[in-house]
């Protein structure tokens, strides 16, 4: 009986399509996965573990609260052309034991059924986000002068991205710096 129940819910999962690896999960429905329990490879030697759209990272056991703590802030859907999905993930991580933060803006992409990171840059105290039209965007962020304090930079940088079909992926247009006022 165990054995014809077990066949008999194989059978229900394969005609539903509930049965399957997670990049079939991902790639099937990228514009509306909800990545809060993702993973999220941010360097060589940096890769996380949300959970729950958090996580807390202390640097020992012992330690009480969190060091640093990671969310994501925003997640956006990017159509660069017909047939091409993406998702623009914006991951926050804030120094709660200290002073500092950085911001991620994080591409994935499906192709041939794989789930990847086609962009991955990081911003020190955060960025913010810019859709210009379907095929180009542009990240704001702080740019420091050698003799700017921590607390703020006293320029800007704007990075304009453009998608590139025969490369299929964004690529780096234009950078420009510009006074804070």
């Amino acid at each position: 009986m165990k054995y014809l129940l077990s066949i008999l819910t194989f059978f229900i999962l394969t005609l539903l399509g509930s049965y399957g690896n997670a990049a079939d999960e991902y790639c099937n429905n990228i514009l509306d996965y909800d990545f809060s329990n993702s993973g999220f490879k941010l360097s060589k030697r940096e890769t996380i573990q949300l959970k729950n759209n958090f996580l807390c990272e202390k640097l020992d056991s012992e330690q009480k609260g969190c060091e640093w703590e990671y969310n994501i802030s925003e997640t956006i859907s990017l159509k660069p052309e017909p047939g091409v999905n993406l998702k623009l993930i914006h991951l926050y991580k804030n120094h709660v034991a200290g002073s500092g933060a950085w911001g991620y803006a994080i591409i994935f992409q499906c192709k041939d059924n794989e789930l990847s990171q086609i962009l991955m840059n990081e911003y020190f105290y955060d960025f913010t986000f810019q859709q210009n039209n379907p095929d180009t965007f542009s990240i704001k962020s702080g740019y420091w002068q050698p003799d700017d304090p921590m607390s703020g930079p006293t320029s800007g940088k704007i990075e304009k991205y453009t998608w590139n079909p025969k490369l299929g992926k964004y690529v780096l247009k234009s950078s420009e710096l510009y006074k804070k006022q």
